[in-house]
């Protein structure tokens, strides 16, 4: 599609992606989609337009030295969604990445699929769209 941006991008499964893509229109249109499943028949989609404070996307992003952590959450239903993309060094020289599903009544986690491959991370360009997720800890470097 014309003028899309995809933020986030995995392969989490034999034919399941997780994907975070948007569309920049420079007219006060553009929007950000959530999207979970095969590309033909996906089992999770949520947007929200610019407009309208990108719905209850919001983002976390934590640096220091050999640390990277990046989250963007939205709330659908009952439940928070939270992509992340995590990178440690001292923990391990690996990206980490996928989504975690957490009930918004208990705080249980509900699912935490972690990408297999293909990640492709862009977050930063969201930092100076989307609010701060206030809630969390990991704060909000720009």
């Amino acid at each position: 599609m014309k003028g899309e941006v995809i933020y986030f991008s995995c392969k989490a499964g034999k034919e399941k992606i997780l994907s975070l893509c948007g569309t920049e229109t420079g007219d006060g249109n553009s929007s950000l989609k959530y999207i979970f499943g095969a590309l033909e028949k996906p089992e999770l989609t949520y947007s929200a337009l610019a407009d309208e404070n990108y719905g209850s996307f919001k983002f976390n992003h934590y640096l220091r030295y050999g640390t990277d952590y990046f989250r963007v959450s939205f709330i659908r239903n009952d439940y928070r969604y939270e992509i992340y993309r995590d990178y440690d060094s001292e923990e391990t020289s690996k990206e980490v990445a996928g989504i975690m599903v957490e009930s918004l009544a208990t705080g249980a986690v509900k699912a935490n699929i972690a990408c297999l491959r293909n990640i492709k991370a862009n977050f930063h360009p969201l930092s100076s769209t989307l609010p701060c997720n206030e809630e969390s800890a990991l704060g909000c470097t720009r």
